[in-house]
């Protein structure tokens, strides 16, 4: 969409342009996620790539969220100190 529309249409709906323009970012990521997870399902059906519970990004994700019991801070200190200081 370019500016000259995406300004009218912001105007038709009551809201900025920057909204607009947001909203139609948010919707080409829904659009190509969606696309992707279709194909992979295609491919899966086909015995191509083995369907997987979580992506990697899913792991990444909350790999930071976890807190290991056996060091005495949870694994959670200052990753800038140096053990050997």
């Amino acid at each position: 969409m370019v500016g000259t529309e995406r300004v009218d249409l912001a105007a038709t709906l009551r809201l900025t342009e920057t909204q607009v323009k947001v909203w139609f970012q948010n919707r080409r990521i829904k659009w190509r996620k969606q696309s992707m997870e279709q194909k992979k399902a295609k491919l899966s059906q086909f015995g191509v790539i083995q369907p997987a519970s979580a992506g990697p990004t899913d792991v990444k994700e909350h790999e930071e969220d976890t807190v290991d019991p056996r060091l005495p801070d949870g694994g959670a200190g200052d990753a800038g100190t140096s053990v050997l200081a």
